[in-house]
């Protein structure tokens, strides 16, 4: 359990968890073990079994501190973006390339990072920057695009990006 702690410390996360898991195997209602391996699971991205962990060290002892954490974590799995894009130019001429530009909105409460755009095939795409947008911000990216086909052409576009716990979200 110590040794466990001393690891943690030192960002051996994996380590540390087999420490807590030795330190379990000989006291299974160790509510501090089973809090320690919750936090060293948050520091590898396994949030769900940090869940877990916090858990059982609840069903132990009802700590306020393990409950807080519990909640926070619980708090930003619940969290999101949510992508929307506004394009501020629509009038392109076929196989010219022109400047466009578009406005990402991020309505979530979450950072959307690596944010990838997938454009129909009706349209070229090129020099188009990578992009972060902040929880409830908005960020303007420009970039060239060519019509392949004559006549009114729909931009449609899908986003992809990831959140803070890297997970991907799709609009």
């Amino acid at each position: 359990y110590n040794k466990g702690n001393v690891l943690y410390d030192l960002g051996r996360y994996e380590e540390a968890i087999e420490c807590y898991d030795r330190a379990l195997a000989i006291d299974p209602k160790d509510a501090g073990a089973w809090y320690n391996k919750g936090n060293a699971l948050i520091k590898l991205g396994k949030y769900r079994e940090a869940i877990e962990c916090f858990n059982r060290a609840l069903s132990i002892k009802n700590d306020p501190k393990i409950r807080s954490a519990k909640e926070n974590i619980e708090r930003e799995l619940k969290k999101k973006p949510r992508l929307r894009i506004k394009p501020l130019n629509t009038h392109f001429t076929l196989n010219l390339w022109s400047k466009a530009k578009m406005e990402i909105i991020n309505e979530g409460d979450a950072i959307a990072k690596d944010v990838v755009f997938q454009f129909s095939e009706d349209v070229s795409v090129r020099n188009l920057p990578e992009v972060e947008v902040k929880p409830k911000g908005r960020e303007v990216v420009e970039f060239y695009l060519k019509p392949n086909i004559p006549g009114e052409v729909p931009v449609e576009v899908e986003i992809r990006c990831k959140d803070h716990l890297d997970r991907e979200h799709r609009f």
